[in-house]
């Protein structure tokens, strides 16, 4: 199962990249995160953690980084792995920013259901919230 959405956002991938890079950050343009924090560079390999509003802390790891179009987290679940994909697509009046939910594994059904719902209803406000941070700043 996945969950996707897009919004353009009228500035460079460069500017929008630098928000994700920007970890400490993210709660304030996300309402779904309460708090994150990573363990060193914004490179693959990196472990932080997320601590989503309303849910336990989540380990993490970059598996893909890609500057400045695109980066990959991903979080263990028992049975069942959270992949968060973001991409950043130049267009003609500025960034096409897309994020990406994607369960698998063995138990992917479950936490579908489970946690699927929560953050289909919140993903467009996730989108809409880096689009006024990226473009007051």
């Amino acid at each position: 199962m996945s969950i996707e959405d897009s919004i353009t956002i009228e500035r460079s991938p460069e500017h929008i990249f630098a928000i994700y890079k920007d970890v400490n950050s993210w709660a304030q343009w996300d309402p779904d995160i309460e708090a994150v924090g990573m363990e060193g560079e914004f490179t693959a390999g990196t472990t932080g953690w997320l601590k989503p509003v309303g849910a336990p802390k989540t380990a993490t790891v970059m598996v893909e980084v890609n500057e400045p179009t695109s980066f990959t987290v991903e979080s263990k679940l028992p049975f069942c792995i959270l992949r968060f994909e973001h991409e950043l697509n130049v267009v003609s009046d500025g960034t096409v920013a897309t994020h990406r939910v994607i369960f698998t594994g063995a138990l992917a059904p479950v936490f579908s259901r489970i946690i699927g719902g929560k953050i289909r209803k919140g993903i467009r406000g996730t989108m809409e919230g880096l689009k006024h941070y990226a473009e007051a700043s």
